[in-house]
């Protein structure tokens, strides 16, 4: 079997897939898991498919992830986000903003599904997913069972997590995030591309970052690109002390 990936990576590359499913609800994993077994658990698992550049065919299975749906829920002090994994991370900002839930608007823009986001703790202008994550919830392939870590129990660290660990890449798939939101706004604008700028409104600080983000990144559409995909390096400090 081939499955074209050409439609599901950001560079539109046409690569196929020894196999590949669509997974749209939680009643397919039992199909999911056959698959994964048919290929000798060699599988990945791509939603928008940026931060990924295929050099060739991949052997073995592809798992398009289409989970959908959210749930706005609040007490006095927090907004509490469930969002499924599938989803667009920046339409979940938007469907936040829509609500006038405001406090993610430094990770707008940010190419990837909501699944992807606490893979590697995405990050963006002095914002990270972890300040904000209450939960996520996978499907443990070893112990076969849904499985919810807090937000302590992910080892979030710089663009890092519990299921960056290679042992854990084929363990675990994300289904769900949850967020929690304080009321009390706050900015978040000691990033230098900041220096210098007044906001009155979080739209406007929004729209700024929208603006930086259109100005340095093509549109994939267009030009096939996968996003922003460096990471700083981490040096000590005797090393840092000699520049």
């Amino acid at each position: 079997m081939s499955f074209n990936l050409k439609n599901y990576n950001t560079f539109g590359l046409d690569v196929s897939a020894k196999d590949g499913i669509v997974l749209s609800d939680m009643a397919m994993f039992p199909l999911v898991e056959k698959k994964i077994t048919e290929n000798n658990n060699k599988f990945i698992v791509l939603g928008q498919g940026s931060d990924v550049l295929f050099k060739e065919n991949y052997n073995g299975l592809v798992i398009i992830n289409k989970l959908l749906g959210m749930d706005f829920t609040e007490d006095q002090d927090y907004y509490y986000v469930t969002c499924q994994s599938g989803e667009y991370f920046h339409d979940l900002i938007k469907a936040c903003m829509a609500r006038k839930i405001y406090g993610l608007e430094n990770l707008a823009f940010i190419p990837g599904t909501a699944g992807a986001a606490p893979i590697q703790n995405v990050g963006a202008y002095g914002v990270s997913f972890a300040d904000f994550c209450r939960f996520v919830e996978v499907i443990d392939l070893q112990e076969q069972k849904i499985k919810r870590f807090k937000c302590a129990e992910c080892n979030f660290g710089y663009r890092t997590s519990i299921f960056k660990e290679d042992n854990n890449k084929v363990r675990y798939i994300v289904t769900s995030i949850g967020l929690k939101i304080p009321k009390k706004y706050e900015y978040h604008i000691s990033y230098g591309a900041f220096q210098g700028k007044e906001f009155h409104s979080p739209i406007e600080l929004y729209d700024f970052i929208g603006n930086i983000r259109n100005q340095k990144l093509p549109n994939p559409k267009e030009i096939g690109n996968a996003g922003s995909f460096f990471k700083n390096p981490i040096i000590t400090k005797e090393n840092f002390m000699k520049f």
